[in-house]
């Protein structure tokens, strides 16, 4: 026979399992990979942090985007992600365009002072309709950091175009310079397998030279003695005397027909 159990009892087992699916997922750090640039990551609450003074309380139990595109020292910069609790960012300052500056919206959320919006890569969205807050960049333990989904750690990420936006931004110099620097250091193995040197020391392929010829002496033009012009000739006006013969049996033809035809 089936064993029964009272509500209470069902109750409490319930509420263990619950406890226990949050700290399986809370215990599994963020995925390192490749490059940490973008990531969209969970940081966790404040009592699991070994060292809860690294934010302010606040800022545990919500969602950030990772700035930096590795680890140093296994700590990372970030930048703290809210949904103001469901609410928009025009009303949650209507009247504070200085504090409403502090926020980039994350599509499909919206700004009413400026046009920029920040997407995540192959069209992914968040849960809830959220805004980064740029206003100040954290530097923490990567260890506080988790999963954003845990089915699927590595989908969250900012497009590139949007990560390049954040990095241009003024006091993200840091974070761009060292984010340059890794790109470099991942694109020198590949060189090296590819057996390419690197581009401060490629030489340019050398041209073959051109076949030298023995030098030609210049070849003057043939004398061809010229044929006497207009002017050259003998007679009146520089005409040959066959010409002045031409020319006056011509006026003679013309006299001879004029007094003809009267």
């Amino acid at each position: 026979m089936p064993v029964s159990r009272n509500p209470e009892q069902q109750r409490g087992r319930a509420q263990v399992n619950r406890a226990g699916n949050r700290n399986a997922s809370s215990s599994s750090l963020a995925v390192p990979t490749s490059s940490l640039a973008g990531q969209v990551v969970w940081i966790c609450p404040s009592e699991e942090a070994k060292d809860s003074t690294q934010l302010p309380v606040g800022c545990y139990n919500h969602p950030a985007v990772i700035l930096s595109p590795c680890q140093l020292n296994e700590q990372v910069v970030i930048l703290i992600m809210t949904s103001f609790n469901g609410t928009d960012l025009v009303d949650k300052h209507p009247n504070a365009a200085r504090a409403r500056a502090r926020y980039l919206p994350i599509h499909p959320s919206s700004h009413p002072d400026t046009t920029d919006v920040l997407r995540l890569r192959d069209g992914m969205t968040l849960r809830k309709n959220s805004y980064l807050n740029i206003s100040v960049q954290h530097t923490v333990r990567f260890e506080i950091l988790r999963p954003y989904d845990r089915t699927r750690p590595t989908d969250y990420y900012l497009g590139v175009k949007s990560y390049q936006k954040l990095v241009r931004l003024p006091g993200f110099e840091a974070i761009a310079a060292q984010a340059q620097t890794h790109l470099a250091a991942q694109i020198a193995p590949q060189h090296r397998r590819l057996g390419l040197s690197s581009f401060q020391h490629r030489t340019e392929p050398q041209t073959p030279a051109r076949p030298s010829y023995p030098r030609r002496e210049p070849t003057l033009p043939s004398q061809v003695p010229a044929r006497p012009g207009p002017g050259t000739g003998d007679g009146l006006g520089g005409m040959t005397l066959l010409g002045m013969f031409n020319y006056c049996a011509e006026v003679v033809r013309g006299v001879w027909s004029l007094g003809w035809s009267r």
